[in-house]
């Protein structure tokens, strides 16, 4: 589970090298996720 705790907005892909773009977190938001995860 992919757990945002602060007040901006992120966007996380689904791969290390941050280059598959999986979607965007909004602040105290959570998501389910499979690894390898990068969040920006």
């Amino acid at each position: 589970m992919l757990s945002h705790a602060t007040n901006k907005t992120v966007s996380y892909y689904n791969g290390a090298d941050c280059t598959s773009f999986t979607g965007n977190l909004g602040p105290g938001r959570a998501a389910a996720y499979q690894s390898p995860l990068s969040a920006e």
